[in-house]
């Protein structure tokens, strides 16, 4: 359902995903936890994820965000990403119902 939009929209930052169970939206791809998907913001920690196309329910409901990295972030950039990642999610909370379009600032 993204790519249909995107592909009519064009990459419109405005459109996103308004967070139900998080069994239909990207974890990577789509900005569904502030304005900037994930992968644009914590580049480094896109890099070393195996499962590119996990989706939100799938990456949060592991004992740690790390399990589908090919390795474990090292020092540095990577840790300092993996901390705010941590931050960012910390209090999300997926509900029963499911995810939905959402246009930016509509709430």
């Amino acid at each position: 359902m993204v790519r249909v939009v995107k592909a009519l929209h064009g990459e419109d930052e405005k459109i996103g995903k308004k967070l139900g169970n998080g069994a239909n939206t990207s974890f990577w791809d789509v900005a569904w936890c502030g304005d900037i998907a994930f992968k644009n913001l914590v580049p480094r920690l896109y890099a070393l994820e195996s499962m590119k196309n996990i989706e939100v329910a799938s990456k949060l409901s592991h004992g740690g965000l790390e399990f589908s990295f090919r390795r474990n972030p090292k020092g540095g950039v990577e840790q300092a990403q993996f901390e705010r990642l941590k931050e960012m999610v910390e209090g999300v909370t997926l509900r029963y119902f499911e995810d939905e379009m959402d246009q930016k600032g509509s709430h």
